[in-house]
This record gives structure tokens, sequence and C-alpha cells, in this order.
């Protein structure tokens, strides 16, 4: 037995010679010392080896040894016209029997619901069972040793207190990156819809508030150019110390930075909603299937077509987040990194040409070594790596929780756009679940070419329209923006209220607003859909209203109120300030608004179709929570309340807006009645834990390199948890 975690990884990544090595890592790499030494490990694999068939486990079996073929440790071995199967078997003689199809007589819908597999991997599978089966039994028999073998297996005593082993209470924080090493040693059940939607309509709602705030908010909208701007390749000297010669042409530099940033929101919005809804069909055409007491063994051609094509597109879209947002570039050039790396350019005209290598003469840290590794094979393009993109972040975010010190190499952005790509590989996972149809796949692809293809085209190829904008037009656009980015205009949000930071804030607003009506105008003549855009578009940004002195007072706020000057949004914009004033006075004093003085500074003025609680969009309905007509009162405890009335804090002055820890917001959360769920990296979900309010959930991202949010975080924090949930201040109490 192996002693170490991922023994198979180790090898691979460390071979030694073919007549020095044991297959035994490559064969059953989740039998070793580490990892079957944890709680749950061994007891979990003995209860579902014991109370499930062995051919549950078949697939997941022959995923197991998938790396010793790419490590050319396996040598395949072809045997034509003959298949092996496990499904569906009774009797032990029959299990892994081979069938002749030499003919190819067994057609797709006999072969889609058999769920067969070559001879050369279904043999390694019986091998890889059968001592896992024996190594099994023989722990068993350590543990009831006072029993004899003749009593366990003819007298089938009663297993007693089974249900005890695990805790049925959920908890209130999890772990992705632990629930699927418990996986592991699990069986792979039927794919279920119920896990994963919220997942994907939590991703859904936060790439949606992502791409608003970029709109709505200039300092939300620097903020992220900034971060983009540090993950160019053109901060990567060669090996003489040259820097690229992208970075001389400023304009060019600044319209490829503002591209990318709008490019990938546009897109990751587009193909979530296109995931969520091919899913949803998915689940809902096989839930009909399941219920109908007529149906036969063979998979309709219609769902069919969409799990092929949904894993088709999965497949697809990975790459194209990889490709499109130039992930191995933007980790070899992240600043925890790239004084490792170095550029290896030809043409100096062609910007794109750009080629990375590791820099010689500089050496890593082992920790450092082991990022970079799982890093590179996660975002390489090639379909023929090692392992699957899922297990390369699993194995990552494992490691970073192992030994917190490789977290300092990844930065915020890698993490963010990794916890992206985790949902995709989580897709594929899913997909796998459908067993076994969807080992039919390559066959369904022979006897019905270009139908998968044509599902990627129709429900996937469109989000991807927006990186077909010409250079020309960020360019000619570039202008209006290009100061967030170098730094050369102010948007003075951190600043004290003033009149004239009130005429530099609208003004920058003015021009933002400018900007993103070209852009509008540019997806449409690219060719996105109307119902993306009316997804992200259809709301009037929150802009700042003209500046009013401040006035304390009844006297003075009626004088105000009656003389000349006061536009009619603004007096409204005043009242809805004195009612929560008034509403907030339950709590004596919060923000420094009491019911006898409101303060009037610069306001903001917020389109009536703005207070809206739930995401709409046009050819499906994702429905949120409906915020109600009485507003509702949460008492919570002391540090829960600091929390949301910083994030909350409509109205007030936002430049005085106070740190936010992130383990008090997850401390918040928990304490309103939410389960935690770390995914992959730094995106974690909230979701109540009472299954009746699905749609109760919301997805943060944490701040990876730092413990607490800047001031343009804790701002979109707060838009968002109201988006979400329609959450305002006046609905949160401090408990005595």
């Amino acid at each position: 037995m192996s002693p170490s975690h991922r023994p198979d990884l180790a090898l691979y990544r460390n071979p030694v010679p073919a007549e020095k090595m044991d297959i035994t890592p490559f064969m059953w790499p989740d039998i070793n010392l580490e990892d079957l030494s944890k709680r749950d490990s061994l007891l979990r694999m003995i209860h579902s080896r014991g109370n499930f068939l062995p051919a549950q486990f078949a697939y997941r079996d022959s995923k197991s040894i998938r790396l010793g073929y790419n490590a050319s440790y396996f040598t395949p071995v072809s045997l034509p016209g003959y298949d092996m199967s496990f499904e569906g078997v009774t009797e032990p003689s029959r299990y892994g029997q081979l069938y002749d199809n030499s003919n190819d007589h067994v057609k797709f819908e006999d072969y889609a619901a058999r769920g067969f597999y070559g001879p050369d991997v279904g043999f390694r599978v019986l091998v890889v069972q059968d001592r896992i089966y024996y190594f099994l039994v023989k722990v068993c028999e350590e543990i009831v040793r006072d029993i004899s073998a003749g009593v366990l297996l003819n007298g089938r005593p009663p297993l007693r207190g089974l249900s005890t082993i695990f805790s049925t209470v959920l908890p209130t924080r999890r772990f992705f990156a632990k629930d699927k090493f418990a996986d592991l040693y699990k069986c792979r059940l039927d794919a279920t819809f119920a896990c994963t939607g919220p997942i994907i309509r939590s991703m859904l709602f936060a790439a949606e508030g992502h791409f608003k705030a970029l709109r709505e908010d200039p300092d939300y909208f620097r903020a992220i150019l900034i971060e983009t701007e540090e993950h160019c390749p053109g901060h990567l000297s060669d090996v003489n110390g040259r820097e690229h010669p992208c970075v001389k042409d400023h304009n060019v530099y600044c319209a490829r930075t503002i591209r990318q940033v709008i490019s990938d929101a546009f897109s990751t919005v587009c193909a979530l909603a296109a995931t969520y809804n091919g899913f949803r069909f998915l689940n809902n055409s096989f839930n009909e299937w399941q219920a109908n007491s007529s149906r036969t063994a063979t998979l309709p051609l219609r769902i069919c077509k969409t799990l092929y094509g949904l894993y088709y597109s999965m497949t697809r879209v990975g790459q194209n987040v990889i490709r499109y947002l130039h992930l191995l570039e933007g980790i070899c050039s992240s600043p925890p990194l790239r004084e490792y790396f170095c550029h290896t350019f030809q043409d100096p005209s062609a910007h794109d040409a750009l080629g990375i290598r590791r820099r010689p003469r500089v050496s890593m840290t082992e920790d450092c070594a082991d990022v970079v590794y799982f890093l590179e094979n996660i975002a390489s393009e090639s379909e023929a790596g090692p392992l699957s993109s899922e297990e390369f972040l699993t194995e990552l975010d494992l490691l970073v929780r192992r030994n917190p010190k490789a977290k300092s190499f990844i930065s915020g952005w890698v993490s963010t756009h990794l916890s992206i790509l985790g949902l995709v590989c989580e897709c594929l996972t899913v997909l796998d679940k459908y067993q076994p149809w969807i080992l039919g796949r390559v066959r369904y692809r022979r006897e019905y070419p270009g139908e998968v293809e044509d599902f990627y085209e129709t429900e996937f190829a469109y989000p991807f329209t927006v990186y077909d904008i010409p250079d020309s037009f960020w360019m000619s656009t570039v202008q209006s923006v290009r100061g967030l980015l170098i730094r050369e205009s102010k948007y003075p949000v951190r600043e004290p209220c003033s009149e004239e930071a009130a005429k530099e804030l609208r003004r920058t607003e003015e021009d933002m607003d400018q900007f993103w009506d070209k852009v509008l105008a540019q997806l449409k003549i690219v060719g996105a859909s109307e119902a993306s855009i009316r997804r992200v578009f259809r709301r009037g940004p929150q802009r700042v209203a003209i500046w009013v002195e401040q006035a304390t007072g009844r006297a003075e706020r009626k004088k105000m109120e009656e003389g000349e000057g006061i536009e009619p949004e603004l007096k409204r914009t005043e009242a809805q300030a004195q009612a929560n004033a008034k509403m907030m006075g339950k709590n004596k004093r919060i923000n420094g608004l009491s019911n006898g003085t409101v303060t009037y500074r610069y306001q903001i003025n917020v389109d009536s179709k703005e207070v809206i609680s739930r995401s709409e969009e046009a050819d499906t309905e994702i429905k949120g929570p409906e915020v109600e007509d009485e507003t509702p009162l949460f008492e919570v405890d002391t540090r829960t309340f600091k929390v949301f009335m910083t994030l909350l804090s409509d109205g007030t002055d936002p430049s005085s807006l106070a740190e936010v820890f992130w383990d008090d917001i997850v401390h918040a959360m928990v304490g309103l009645g939410f389960t935690a769920t770390k995914l992959f990296f730094s995106a974690w979900m909230f979701q109540r834990s009472d299954p009746k309010l699905e749609f109760e959930c919301i997805m943060l991202q944490e701040p990876y390199s730092a413990e607490k949010l800047d001031h343009a975080t804790v701002r979109h924090f707060g838009r968002h948890i109201f988006w979400t949930f329609g959450w305002k201040c006046s609905m949160f109490a401090q408990a005595l």
C-alpha cells in the first residue's frame, strides 16, 4: 500500500524506469495510508462497496487507472470485435462478460443502455475490483474477528448501528474539495440536479452582478481594470530584462485591457445562462422519462441529444474559458509568479505573438513548484493531459488547505477565474453520473454525426461572439474610460463629500454612460441575443444627483422643499431618506441618522425600475425571492449587525465605509441560517438550509490575497446582496 496521497500523480511527475516500477500506485491510487487514515474514508468505502453492486463502481474504477495509460506504463491491448459489459448482470459468472460485436450489430440504443467498455480497460477494472474487495474483506475480518467467516457469509447477521456511522446533520460550513475527496470512497449514484442547480444559478447571479457593477460603478470598473492589467503579459520582461513592445503603445494596451474585462464579463453571463437552461431541460426530461411506467431501457433520442450535446458543449466552454481569458498568460504574469517567467517574442509588431517560458537560473520553492505544476496543467489547452481539469482543481485546492503557504502564489484574479472553470468541470462531473447512458456518447456521435456540434452552435456559441468586436471599436472608444485605468482622471468616491467631488462624480458617470451606450450598440452588431442584452442592461444605473448643502431641522428642510432649484427627483430621494431614517430609528442610531436629524449630501438617484429583487430573463424564468411590502426585521448579534450596516449602507457617505473582514461575512450569513459552501478557490455559495427555499442562495468571491474587502468590493457586495434578496439596512436590528 502506498504511503502518501495520490501516489499515481507523484510517480507521473517523477517517473522511474519501467523495470523498477510497481504498478500498484496506478492501479489502486485511492488505497493509500494517508487517505485511508482520515476519519471517514475507510468507513465510507466499506459502507458503499458493501451496499451497492460492483457494476456501479465500474466507471469510477476505470477512471482511476487512466493515469497509467497517460504515463505509458500500461500497454493498451486491442481485441477488435469484442466489448465488455458490467451492467444488468445478476449472476457473478457473467460479470464482465465479453460480447461479440464483430459485425457492429449492437445498435446505439442497446449500447447506451448496457454500458460497454473496451476489453483492455474492462479487464483492468476486474483486476482493480478484485483486489479492492479482497482488501475490504480482510479489513472487516479483522474488525469482527470474533465472528466466524461462515456465520458472516451464510447467516448474514443484522448490521447494527449502520445509520449512526455518519452524521445526518449537515454542517454549516462545507468545503467542495473535501466533498470531492469523500466521493472517491462513495458510490457514484445517479445524477441529480438538486445540488448542481443552485450552484449554477448562484454563479449566474454573481456574474450578472459583476457585469451590472461594471456598468454602474466607475470605481468598481476601475478596480477590475487595474486587477486585469496587473495580469497582462506586458509585465513580463525577456531574459535580458527588456519589456514587451506592446507596453510602448499605450492606447493599444489600454484598449485590449478594457476589451478583455467587458468581453469576459458578458460571455460568462451568457454561457452560464445557457448552461442553466440546458441542465434544467435535461433534468425535467429525465425525470419525466423515469416517471413513465411504460418506458423501456432505451433512453429517448431527444434526451440523448441534450445529454451528449451538453457534455460536448461543457468541454468546449471549458476550452473557450482557458483560451479567451488567456488564463495561462495571466497565471504566469500574475504578481506572485511573474518573477519566475519571461517572454520570448519574435516579431515586435505582432503583439499577440507572445511566448512564455520559465526564467533560467531562477529556482522555485517546493510549494511554488507544486502550485505552478497544477496551474499549468489546469490552464493547458491540450486535451491529452494526465488528469482532467477537475482533478487538478481538486488537488490544488486540497494542497492549499494542507499547506496555507501555497495560497500566496495564487492571485485573486486567478482564483476567481479558476472558480468559473471549476463550475464547468462540476457540470461535466454531474453529466458523468448519468450512468450508464453517458458511456454511449462516442457511439452516438458516430451514428448521428453532427448532432452534438449543432447543439453547441445553437445553444453555446453565441456567448463568445463578443470577442468578435473589432479592435478598431475599442481603440475609438478607449479615450472615454482610459483614465480609469492609467489614473489620469479621478473618481473621488473615497474622498469626503463636497460640491466639487459631486461634480467630478457626475462628470465621470456621464462619460461611462456614453461608453456603455456604444458597447450596447456594438453587442447588437456582432449578434449577441436580445435576451442576453436585456439580462444585464434592463435596469437604469444608480447615479449621483446634484449637490445639496447640509440642512438639519424641520424649518430649514421646509424652506428647502419650498424653494427653487429642488428637482422633483431629488425631493423623492429626500423623502425616501427620511422614511428610511424613521425606520432605522428603532435601532437607536444607525449610520449617524436619527428621527430628528436628516443629513443631505449628495444623494443617489435610483431609477424606478431599479428596485427589483429578482433576476429576470426573456427566454427562461430564473426567479429569486420577491420582497414583501411589509419589511421584516432580523435581530442579529453585534458582529453580524456591523457587517450588514457596512455592506448595505445606501444613502450614507460612501467615503466612510468601514472595513469588512471575510470571516465576518461568513459568520453573518451562517447566523442568518445559510450554509456556507466553499466551492473551488475563492467562490463561496451561501444557501438556505431549508430545501423549500431553494432560491435563497448567493455566491460571493472571497478576497483570495487579503483577509478583508477593499472599498470597491464592499460596495459591490452590498449591491449584489440587495439585487439578490432585496435586503436593506432597515431590515436589521441589533439583538439586546
